[in-house]
């Protein structure tokens, strides 16, 4: 079991490596999927410079490569804050069931995502035709139960952790459950309505004055892992 101190010390502290078998030794699971995401993201980031396509003014690889990345930091938080529960517990059937939820549900969102801009189509709102109006909604499905999974991970902590009774520990499961609640209510909320196209492009510049002007309405993209405030204790 990890000491107070030890979480206090900060990931500042550790090399990559060392984060590396911290997280390896913490969820292995998670730890190889979230791996896995940074290096498809790498041909991803080599497509969106070179595939000038564009899907409602917005670069056709914008969004699997957002996806990735956020999965990838999605998951090896969650590697991490399982670290908090007892040795015996990570290795139960609710963790392991939990770590799985996470993969599977991620999986399927970005391997949509992600076969949608190959094809050169979006994949949020959607609905087009029956096939894509259904894989839509079990996106919502799979964002719920992946958001999920944080509130479950944040009642373990509570009942099981001896960092339960710290300020860390609150700290992270204040923010695991802010997580599930506020990711889950602002996807309910979003989630019907379509975004204006090119909304990402906040800003332009005018040449005449040289000012920054609201180009689009700024709005938080539905069902996206949510910060976390709990990492900032790290």
């Amino acid at each position: 079991m990890h000491t107070n101190a030890a979480h206090q010390e900060g990931l500042g502290q550790r090399t990559a490596g060392q984060v590396g078998r911290e997280l390896l030794s913490r969820q292995p699971l998670l730890t190889v999927f979230a791996g896995l995401m940074l290096v498809l993201a790498l041909p991803t980031a080599v497509m969106l410079a070179v595939d000038d396509r564009t899907w409602r003014d917005v670069a056709i690889w914008a969004k699997p490569l957002k996806f990735m990345l956020s999965t990838a930091a999605f998951a090896a938080t969650t590697a991490w804050f399982v670290g908090l529960l007892p040795r015996d517990m990570r290795r139960s059937p609710t963790v392991r069931g939990l770590a799985w939820a996470v993969v599977i549900t991620s999986t399927f969102e970005v391997s949509y995502i992600s076969l949608q801009a190959a094809l050169g189509s979006g994949s949020h709102h959607n609905v087009s035709d029956p096939l894509h109006a259904a894989l839509f909604g079990l996106m919502a499905i799979a964002a719920v139960v992946l958001t999920a999974t944080q509130a479950v991970l944040a009642g373990l902590i509570w009942r099981h952790s001896a960092e339960r009774d710290t300020v860390f520990g609150r700290s992270v499961v204040i923010g695991l459950l802010l997580t599930f609640v506020l990711a889950t209510a602002s996807g309910f909320m979003l989630g019907g309505q379509q975004p204006p196209a090119g909304f990402v492009r906040y800003a332009r510049t005018f040449p005449q004055t040289g000012s920054c002007r609201p180009r689009r309405r700024i709005a938080p993209r539905p069902r996206e892992p949510m910060p976390r405030p709990a990492t900032a204790a790290l």
